[in-house]
């Protein structure tokens, strides 16, 4: 299985260089990186030109809630289109950055709108070649409604066609359990976001880490469930950018062969 990055985990070094960091990522092993950030950064050119010389993947981009809205819908689509961008990931809808909604608005009512949204984004993106993936973050599993997490009342509506993008460690951090998710989830399009999380030291930890609360052995395991992408993304703020991506690599190569 190819091993991929989301850029979260060396954004910094990718607002400064694109180009560089790139090829620093591919140096270290991984053949697939998935965008984030404003569609300012970078021109769609720079974009191909760093992907074409690294030899690196464009595996899709954490596209905004307000940048897939109808009035910045074409402008979004053109950018992503001419940057070979195939599938836009929806990275979040409410939670603590109020997306979409506040949190005085939280309610299943807000949700089942949000579906009516969404879907009519997911029609529009089909039609334009593109395909549509949502990311979770800890709220999907502390909040519930009809009985289900938050988590399984999205994707129970959503279309099945809709990526799942599964966030491991935002998953732990909000209490839910990631095997409960890939045994339900086992026959859906899933890309794996591979979220170091610890229980003492949050997200500043690495892959395979003493205090990664994460069962690599069993998330990975083919036998339990097979992902379109494997993509790293540490939100580890106490190392180097590059010295985690390393130590990550280096964690994802003790569980798979």
């Amino acid at each position: 299985m190819k091993r991929g990055v989301a850029m979260y985990t060396v954004h910094n070094n990718a607002r400064k260089d694109l180009y560089k960091t790139m090829q620093m990522v591919r140096e270290e092993g991984y053949e697939e990186i998935e965008f984030f950030g404003p569609m300012t950064t970078w021109t769609p050119a720079e974009i191909r030109h760093a992907l074409e010389d690294s030899g690196l993947t464009f595996t899709g981009w954490h596209t905004e809630w307000a940048d897939l809205q109808e009035k910045h819908f074409d402008e979004t689509v053109e950018y992503l289109k001419k940057a070979g961008c195939p599938i836009a990931v929806i990275p979040c809808l409410g939670g603590q950055w109020n997306i979409g909604h506040t949190a005085e608005e939280e309610c299943r009512e807000t949700w089942l709108r949000h579906f009516e949204t969404f879907e009519t984004i997911h029609a529009k993106l089909k039609a334009d070649g593109l395909e549509t993936g949502y990311h979770n973050h800890s709220h999907e599993f502390e909040l519930s409604y009809d009985g289900k997490s938050l988590f399984e009342f999205i994707f129970d509506k959503l279309p099945r066609d809709v990526i799942i993008e599964f966030d491991s460690g935002n998953c732990i951090e909000g209490g839910g359990d990631p095997m409960c998710v890939l045994e339900k989830y086992r026959d859906r399009d899933m890309i794996l976001h591979l979220k170091p999380w610890s229980r003492t030291n949050g997200f500043d930890t690495w892959i395979g880490a003493p205090d990664d609360a994460n069962d690599w052995a069993r998330i990975l395991d083919p036998r339990v469930k097979t992902y379109r992408h494997l993509l790293v993304e540490s939100e580890n703020a106490v190392l180097d950018e590059m010295v985690n991506l390393k130590r990550c690599m280096e964690g994802i190569n003790r569980f798979i062969q």
